[in-house]
């Protein structure tokens, strides 16, 4: 997460082989919010669907810029019991908060490709995906991200 922090404001080109140009403005912004999505996939080990489908009726932000939010349901939790996770003060929730009622506006593949490019401009590689966050999380935390 550390160098993609540190690169994700200063990637400038878009597309498959970079060939358009962003403003300074937009890449500040698109950086924001690809650290607040990593975060969000990394914190609350959610797949990429799952965070799609978040709103910011199913955020809340506390003061000190730690969140909660409200998973209606997952593909574990096929009755829709619901969660509450929390998220850390890392993923500037309150920094990317737009006029729109879903929190990214992205859909799952767009976060795919989203995590795919933050990656290649941290000088990751290939190889990450947008389920990446999930498994990073639960090798940290010491779980088997073997399927049961």
């Amino acid at each position: 997460m550390t160098a993609v922090r540190a690169t994700a404001s200063g990637r400038r080109s878009l597309g498959r082989e970079g060939r358009r140009q962003e403003s300074a403005e937009r890449a500040s912004w698109r950086g924001r919010v690809d650290v607040a999505l990593l975060s969000v996939l990394r914190d609350g080990l959610l797949r990429r669907s799952e965070v799609a489908a978040l709103t910011w009726g199913d955020v809340e932000l506390r003061d000190n810029g730690i969140g909660l939010l409200q998973l209606h349901r997952s593909k574990t939790d096929q009755e829709g019991e619901g969660v509450v996770l929390y998220i850390g003060r890392e993923a500037a929730l309150r920094a990317i908060r737009p006029a729109e009622q879903l929190v990214f506006g992205l859909s799952a593949r767009q976060i795919g490709r989203r995590v795919q490019a933050a990656a290649r401009a941290a000088g990751l590689g290939e190889g990450y995906t947008g389920h990446s966050g999930r498994v990073g999380m639960a090798q940290d935390l010491g779980w088997s991200c073997r399927p049961v």
